[in-house]
C-alpha cells in the first residue's frame, strides 16, 4: 500500500517509515502540509496519509479542510500527542479517519501498520458507500437500502417521491411496513422469509405511500453482500405500476363496454339474440344440475306491420323501443329480456315453472296494452306470447340441443296462439 507520511521531525519520520515498511507498505515522506496536499492531488495519490498534528505551515485540521475544498478523497490518520483532545472531533468532521497518540516511547509504532490497513479499509467502504449513494441519487429507479434487521438506512430521491416521504422520515422505518401484502398471506410470508435470510424475491406489491395502502409497484428484493459473502442487508428496487394498472383497468373497462355493446340490440338497448342464447344455455345447464325449472316466453307484436305501413318505419322503431321499455319495467330482477328479431322479443325466466310463467306473460301483455305508444300516444299495441318450460324438454328432437328445443317449443306455442287469433298467451301442450 502507498502511504504518505507528513512529519517534519526527521527522526520520527524515519521511525514511521521503518514501522510501515516492516508491514510491507511503500512509504513517501514530506515535511510540509503544502507538500502533502500536492502529493494527495496527484492522479496516483497515496491511499493513506499519516499527518502530524502541527506541521510547519499548517495544522492537520487546516490540511483536512483544504483537502475538502480541493475535492480530495483521502484516508487521513492524524498523529497527535493527546488522542483525547476535543479538537479531534473537528478533525473527524473534516474527514480524519483515526487519531494515533504518539507516545514518547514509540509503542504506537507496533500497531501502526495494522491501523493503517484498517483506515484504508474504512476509507474504501466509505468511498464505496458514497459512490453507491451517488449512483442511487442519479438513477430514476426508486431504490431503498435496509440493514440486516430490515430497517431502512437509505432511500434515494426517486423512492422518497414514490413513497411521498422525505428520506429523513423513511430512514429508521421497517422495510416490511412499506410493503402491503396482507391480502396475499403466502406472498407476504415468503417476502418476510427472504428479508430475514437475505435472499432474492420479486413480485407485485402495494406500497404504503402517502398514508395510503394502494400504490401498485413491482418490487425486487436482493441481498447486499461483501466480497467475503457476508450479508450487509438488502436493496429493494421499485417500479411504479400506477400508470400501467390504470391503463389495464381502462382497457378492461373498454373491453367490458365493447362486450356489453356486442351483447345489445342497437335500436332498443335490450340484449340481442346471440347473448340471449348464451344465457339460456347456462341457465338450462344450471337448472338441470339443481333439478330446477326455467321458462321461455316468445313475444310477438300483433299486426305490427300495419304500424310500419301506415305510420312509417321511424314511428315503427319508436313503438318497438317503447314496447321494449314496457316489457323491461314489468319483469323481475334476474329475468332476461332480449330482442329476438324484427318485432319479436324473448324472455328467460329462471326458477320459474309454467304457472309462474303464465303470470309473468299476462303482466307483460297488460303492461304493453295499457300504454299509448307512438306520436301523441295514438297507437295501442297488443301481444301474443308463446310459453315453454324446461320440463317440456323430453320432447327433444334428434340432434337438437336443449336451448334449441326450448325455443322451438315456445315458438310453436306462439304460432298456435297466432293461429287462434293472437292477443293471448299459450303454453306448449295447451289444448288448441
Amino acid at each position: 500500500m502507498h502511504v504518505l507520511v507528513a512529519e517534519p521531525n526527521p527522526e520520527r519520520a524515519q521511525a514511521l517509515r521503518n514501522a510501515l515498511v516492516a508491514h510491507g507498505h511503500r512509504v513517501e515522506v514530506v515535511a510540509q502540509g503544502g507538500e502533502a496536499l500536492a502529493a494527495l492531488a496527484r492522479p496516483l495519490s497515496p491511499e493513506v496519509a499519516l499527518v502530524e498534528d502541527h506541521l510547519p505551515d499548517m495544522t492537520s485540521l487546516a490540511l483536512l479542510q483544504a483537502a475538502q475544498r480541493m475535492g480530495l478523497h483521502v484516508a487521513v490518520l492524524v498523529l497527535g500527542a493527546d488522542a483525547a483532545a476535543a479538537r479531534w472531533a473537528l478533525a473527524a468532521q473534516a474527514g480524519a479517519f483515526d487519531v494515533v497518540a504518539t507516545d514518547p516511547d514509540g509503542a504506537y509504532l507496533h500497531t501502526l501498520g495494522a491501523r493503517v490497513v484498517a483506515v484504508r479499509d474504512r476509507a474504501r467502504e466509505v468511498a464505496m458507500r458514497e459512490r453507491l449513494a451517488d449512483a442511487l441519487a442519479s438513477t430514476s429507479a426508486p431504490v431503498i437500502l435496509a440493514g440486516r434487521d430490515g430497517v431502512v438506512e437509505h432511500a434515494n430521491a426517486a423512492a422518497q417521491r414514490l413513497v411521498g416521504r422525505p428520506g429523513v422520515q423513511l430512514e429508521g422505518t421497517l422495510l416490511a411496513a412499506l410493503i402491503v401484502l396482507e391480502a396475499e398471506p403466502a406472498a407476504r410470508a415468503e417476502f418476510m422469509r427472504v428479508l430475514q435470510v437475505g435472499g432474492e424475491w420479486a413480485g407485485e406489491v402495494r406500497l404504503a405511500a402517502d398514508g395510503a395502502t394502494g400504490r401498485p409497484c413491482l418490487a425486487t428484493l436482493s441481498p447486499v453482500r461483501r466480497a467475503q459473502g457476508r450479508d450487509e442487508g438488502v436493496v429493494l428496487t421499485l417500479q411504479d405500476l400506477t400508470d400501467r394498472v390504470a391503463t389495464e383497468e381502462a382497457l378492461r373497462e373498454a373491453n367490458r363496454r365493447l362486450a356489453e355493446q356486442a351483447a345489445r340490440d342497437p335500436l332498443t338497448g335490450l340484449y340481442n339474440r346471440s347473448y340471449f342464447r348464451e344465457v339460456l344455455v347456462r341457465e338450462l345447464s344450471r337448472a338441470a344440475r339443481h333439478d330446477d325449472e326455467a321458462s321461455v316466453l316468445m313475444v310477438d307484436l300483433d299486426e305490427f306491420k300495419r304500424v310500419n305501413d301506415s305510420e312509417g318505419h321511424a314511428v315503427g322503431d319508436e313503438v318497438l323501443c317503447e314496447v321494449a321499455g314496457a316489457l323491461r319495467d314489468a319483469l323481475r330482477d334476474g329475468d332476461v329480456l332480449a330482442r329476438y328479431g324484427g318485432d319479436e322479443f324473448c324472455v328467460l325466466l329462471p326458477n320459474t315453472g309454467r304457472g309462474g310463467a303464465r303470470t309473468v306473460a299476462a303482466r307483460l301483455r297488460q303492461a304493453v296494452a295499457a300504454r299509448r305508444l307512438g306520436p301523441e300516444g295514438r297507437i295501442v299495441q297488443h301481444l301474443t306470447i308463446g310459453l315453454a318450460t324446461s320440463r317440456d324438454l323430453p320432447t327433444l328432437e334428434r340432434g337438437e340441443s336443449p336451448d334449441d328445443s326450448l325455443l322451438r317449443l315456445a315458438d310453436r306455442a306462439l304460432l298456435a296462439a297466432k293461429a287462434a287469433g293472437g292477443d293471448r298467451v299459450q303454453a306448449h301442450g295447451d289444448a288448441h
